[in-house]
Parts: structure tokens; C-alpha cells; sequence
């Protein structure tokens, strides 16, 4: 599904990064199978390119560093180094892991699509400059 269909007569497809988005010269399209948005770049508030991370590990990492303290009194050297380590793997996993995600807001403050895995700087980088370039 290329997504030709929703364009209207004069309208240019200016870039398409996925193969259910795309940025006209006049709007944004949103489609699926099922489902069908489009929105005109005068509607969107803003752009936001953010990390989502994983919060669970570091409150999971807290644990084994709790009870490597803990092992320390106890005089289980050994075992206290295990647990640091164990801690100090999840927290690196914390900094390391987490996808990227490029949010397009609308006037309302609702977020009209959620790019997740937005890797590619350059596709955000053009996505909000479409959207600015063509607002009028």
C-alpha cells in the first residue's frame, strides 16, 4: 500500500520515511489497513525526539547493591562482589538500552503518531523540517 490513494489532486508527496507515513506538501498521512489520519502542518504544535528508558533496571539494580552492602557486614566478601556486579550490569543495561521516539503533537497536545525506533537523526531532522517549512 503506497498511500497515492489519500493524496489530493495537486498534492505532492515530499517524502515518505515509512511505508505508512507521509508528508505532503499541504498535510501529514497516517494510514494502516484499518485506519486513516491525516493532519494539516498549521495543527501541529511541536515536534519531540526523545529516549525512552527502562526505569525497572535501576530499581532493579538497587536490589543486588542493597544486599552486596548487606554481605559486606556479614563478611561474604566474595559473594558482595558478585551481587555489585550483577547491580552495576543492570544499570549499564539502563544507560545502554531504550528506543528513541519521535512524538508529533497536535494543538491539543495529543500526540498524533509515535515514531518509535526513530534511529535515523536524518528522518527526523527532515520530518520537522517539512512540517515547519510547509506550515503556513
Amino acid at each position: 500500500m503506497s498511500g497515492d490513494q489519500y493524496l489530493i489532486e495537486g498534492e505532492e508527496n515530499v517524502y515518505s520515511p515509512v511505508g505508512n507515513m507521509i508528508f505532503t506538501d499541504k498535510r501529514l498521512i497516517v494510514f494502516s489497513k484499518n485506519s486513516f489520519k491525516d493532519i494539516y502542518y498549521d495543527h501541529i504544535s511541536s515536534t519531540e525526539l526523545r529516549r525512552i528508558r527502562h526505569i525497572w533496571l535501576i530499581i532493579a539494580a538497587a536490589i543486588p547493591i542493597f544486599f552486596g552492602f548487606l554481605a559486606i557486614i556479614a563478611g561474604e566478601i566474595k559473594f558482595s562482589v558478585v551481587l555489585w556486579l550483577i547491580g552495576v550490569v543492570l544499570i549499564i543495561l539502563f544507560y545502554v538500552t531504550g528506543k528513541r521516539v519521535f512524538r508529533i503533537v497536535t494543538e491539543q497536545e495529543k500526540p498524533v503518531y509515535v515514531f518509535k525506533g526513530a534511529g535515523a537523526p536524518e528522518i527526523v531532522q527532515k520530518a520537522s523540517k517539512i512540517i515547519r517549512e510547509y506550515k503556513k
